[in-house]
């Protein structure tokens, strides 16, 4: 593309955004927003705002406090984990697009939502990690949703990024997989490039989805190994069994 093409490419997005659209219901916006959605979508998103297990952020069904089952029956190696949305159906189709058909431009306003949860916290961070994927996985999507999620963090706090967390095993997905598979799934499957610089530093690991937290519990592990001094998880969604009471 020569330069007069670029000008004109960008004069062209500046006044027609490529994202008019809602990136949930797919109604046209009437003012462009950060978020890419409309007004009634947004306001109806399944926010976790209060209700939530301390220690995971999973929203409880009914009235509840303290920690959830999943917490009480784990020793996490992180110190807190927060999820901006419940994981519902009209969430699951923006993930899997992100995640699955290449829609890569989903990471920037849901980073955002990212954005607003991590201003609510009191949280004071030296770097921002993501979960990596493994080699083959990540040339097949195009990218990894979990490390664009975290540029476009990086971008909005200031706050650098790092990309020494490798994954060194293709494990199976961890869709259809029990708690303790998915901890076995796992395990051993990540390694710090220099394990030394994350010494003393506080982590924020992002993710796209919040499940059982074994994927970010497994690399918390080996942080807090490399004298980590205190680890947060984020996460766009969270898709943990609902607490009942």
């Amino acid at each position: 593309m020569n330069i007069l093409s670029k000008i004109t490419s960008n004069l062209i997005n500046c006044f027609y955004p490529k994202h008019i659209k809602c990136i949930c219901c797919k109604n046209e916006l009437v003012t462009k927003n950060v978020y890419d959605l409309c007004n009634n979508c947004y306001i109806n998103l399944p926010f976790i705002n209060t209700n939530f297990c301390n220690r995971c952020g999973l929203q409880f069904e009914k009235d509840g406090k303290g920690v959830c089952l999943n917490c009480k029956a784990n020793n996490f190696n992180f110190e807190l984990a927060r999820s901006a949305l419940n994981f519902n159906d009209k969430v699951a189709p923006i993930i899997h697009k992100l995640k699955y058909a290449r829609y890569k431009f989903l990471a920037q306003p849901l980073s955002y939502l990212l954005y607003d949860v991590f201003i609510r916290q009191n949280w004071k961070i030296d770097i921002i990690c993501y979960v990596p994927l493994f080699t083959t996985r990540e040339k097949e999507r195009g990218y990894n949703q979990a490390r664009e999620l975290a540029i476009n963090l990086s971008n909005l706090t200031s706050i650098p990024i790092n990309n020494d967390i490798t994954r060194i095993r293709n494990t199976p997905t961890q869709t259809k997989l029990s708690r303790r598979q998915r901890q076995e799934n796992v395990k051993d499957c990540f390694k710090l490039i220099n394990p030394k610089q994350f010494k003393n530093l506080n982590i924020l690991l992002i993710d796209d989805v919040f499940t059982t937290g074994s994927t970010t519990n497994e690399i918390s592990k080996i942080l807090k190994k490399a004298n980590a001094n205190k680890i947060y998880v984020l996460t766009v969604a969270h898709a943990g069994f609902i607490q009942k009471f």
